[in-house]
C-alpha cells in the first residue's frame, strides 16, 4: 500500500514537472521596451536633404520667403546697417521681421538666388571662409545654390538645407557666435538646417 502512493506521489510530481516545462515553452516571452519615435519636429533631427527644388528654367520661379536657422530659431537679416551686408540669423521673431529679413527667392533649374529689399544678390565668399553677404549686383557663380528639402511642415514652411554650387558646401548658421552664415560645412548637421517661410508666390518679379 505504502508502496503504491510513493508511485502515485512520483507520478504526479513528474505531471507537474511536464506541464510546467510545457507552459514555460508555451508563454510568450513580454515585450523588450522600445521607445517610441519622435513625431515630426519642425526643426528636425535628420537634416540631410533628399528632394531638390528644381524651377523650370522657361518659367524661372520667384518667392518672397523668410528664412530662420533651426538651430538658434533667429531668422536671417541682410544687415544694411553693418556696411557689409553680411547675413546673420539673430532676429528673434518678438522684435518683428522687416525689411532686413525679406527675401526674393529666385529658381531656375536647380540654381536659386537669394535677393534682399536693397535689390543685391546674396554671394558665398569663397576666396575666404564662405560668409554669405547681400551686396552683389548681378548673378555670378558665387551667388547661387543649391536648395534640399529635408521636411515639409506646410504649405508655407519648409525645411530645408542650402548649399552653394560654387563650393558644394552646405550653408551654416554660426550658432555659437554671432549666427553668420556661412558656406562651408561638408556634411549637413542641426547648423546646416534652415526654415524658408513662404510669404508670397510672386512670379511676376521674375
Amino acid at each position: 500500500m505504502t508502496i503504491r502512493k510513493n508511485v502515485r506521489a512520483r507520478v504526479a510530481a513528474v505531471l507537474v514537472f511536464c506541464a510546467s516545462a510545457a507552459l514555460a515553452v508555451t508563454q510568450p516571452a513580454s515585450a523588450s521596451p522600445t521607445s517610441a519615435a519622435p513625431p515630426p519636429d519642425a526643426s528636425a533631427s535628420v537634416v540631410a536633404g533628399a528632394a531638390q527644388w528644381w524651377a523650370d528654367p522657361s518659367h524661372p520661379n520667384c518667392r518672397t520667403v523668410y528664412l530662420r536657422s533651426n538651430a538658434s530659431f533667429y531668422w536671417v537679416a541682410a544687415e544694411f546697417g553693418a556696411g557689409d551686408r553680411r547675413l546673420r540669423a539673430r532676429t528673434n521673431e518678438s522684435n518683428g521681421l522687416g525689411e532686413w529679413e525679406r527675401f526674393i527667392l529666385r529658381g531656375q533649374g536647380y540654381d536659386y538666388t537669394l535677393m534682399s529689399t536693397e535689390d543685391k544678390f546674396a554671394s558665398a565668399d569663397i576666396g575666404t571662409d564662405g560668409t554669405l553677404y547681400a551686396r552683389a549686383g548681378a548673378a555670378d557663380a558665387w551667388e547661387k545654390f543649391n536648395i534640399f528639402t529635408y521636411f515639409e511642415v506646410d504649405g508655407h514652411n519648409t525645411n530645408v538645407n542650402v548649399v552653394s554650387t560654387a563650393n558644394g558646401r552646405y550653408v551654416s548658421a554660426d550658432v555659437s557666435g554671432d549666427g553668420t552664415l556661412r558656406a562651408r560645412a561638408t556634411t549637413p548637421d542641426l547648423w546646416e538646417g534652415f526654415r524658408i517661410y513662404l510669404v508670397e508666390d510672386n512670379a511676376w518679379l521674375c
